[in-house]
């Protein structure tokens, strides 16, 4: 076998959807937290790695219709009995979350997540563009 065909553990941690998955919950959770610095270099990563901002739309909207329901229950957060697609780490931090956004400021950011999905489903819109457009004005 010729060194050009040998598999290298970095060929393998580019290409493994483990390490796109854990970088997207870490930008949920420094979205979460506002780090929009981190946020912003996370995003860029992500969507370099060939991601799409589509598919970021379901997880980040999720991120936000619990934090609402939180500011709903006046800051309590009671578990759910459904299932939500956030990793452990970020549902264990929704109400810490809450508490850095104002209920206004995450209905705000609903909106805008339902118009970039909009937007990237009927027209010619670039995915860098919308997340960091998206992230200046939810945390920013």
């Amino acid at each position: 076998m010729n060194e050009k065909s040998m598999i290298k553990a970095d060929d393998i941690k580019s290409t493994s959807s483990f390490g796109r998955s854990r970088r997207r919950w870490e930008l949920i959770s420094s979205i979460g937290k506002r780090d929009l610095e981190k946020s912003m270099i996370l995003s860029k990563e992500i969507i370099g790695d060939s991601d799409s901002m589509i598919s970021l739309i379901y997880p980040l909207t999720v991120l936000f219709q619990e934090m609402l329901y939180i500011k709903m229950n006046n800051g309590t957060f009671v578990n759910p009995k459904s299932y939500i697609p956030l990793s452990n780490s970020v549902k264990s931090n929704l109400a810490l979350y809450a508490k850095a956004f104002k209920k206004e400021e995450i209905i705000k950011s609903i909106r805008e997540l339902k118009k970039i999905e909009t937007r990237q489903k009927t027209s010619n819109s670039d995915d860098e563009s919308d997340l960091i457009y998206f992230l200046y004005n939810a945390i920013g």
